[in-house]
């Protein structure tokens, strides 16, 4: 039996031929017909292109909170017991706390920070300390109704005496 003799369409590439020419791929086209392969860089992604009339899309950039007020965000001193995540959090509430009952800002601070400091030494535990905070809250909130009935005291005996 003879061998099959094998058809090519395309001739054989030579040495010389192989680097001269782009790689194809096989396709049932006519050789002029097949397109060279892409490369990389001959690819290129689809910029964004908005709508008439619209602006591009902006990623959200988040903002710092500030400190307006000059409020004091950490507490003083460093306790082993209490974190200081913790403590920060009921430094705002005395802080707010003695704001409401009526007291000066930079007043309402100074005060806040040294009874904080006081209440974080005396706690062995975070339970003790919340309990304290709680405490002294209700404290603050008695001075001030006694400063709040003192005043009114003073004021109905000064309208008394004008009458």
């Amino acid at each position: 039996m003879d061998p099959i003799p094998e058809y090519s369409f395309e001739s054989k590439p030579t040495s010389s031929d192989t680097h001269s020419r782009t790689p194809v791929m096989w396709s049932p086209k006519l050789p002029s017909q097949i397109e060279p392969v892409k490369t990389e860089e001959d690819i290129k992604p689809k910029q964004y292109q908005p709508t008439k009339g619209l602006k591009p899309r902006v990623a959200h950039k988040p903002t710092v909170p500030v400190n307006k007020n000059n409020r004091p965000k950490l507490p003083r001193g460093i306790s082993k017991k209490v974190p200081q995540t913790f403590r920060a959090r009921f430094l705002d509430v005395i802080i707010t706390e003695y704001l409401k009952t009526g007291h000066k800002e930079e007043e309402s601070y100074e005060e806040a920070l040294k009874e904080e400091q006081q209440l974080a030494t005396r706690a062995a535990n975070k339970a003790i300390y919340v309990n304290l905070v709680a405490s002294l809250k209700k404290r603050i909130r008695e001075s001030a109704d006694k400063r709040a009935t003192a005043k009114s005291d003073e004021d109905a005996q000064s309208g008394n005496e004008k009458v």
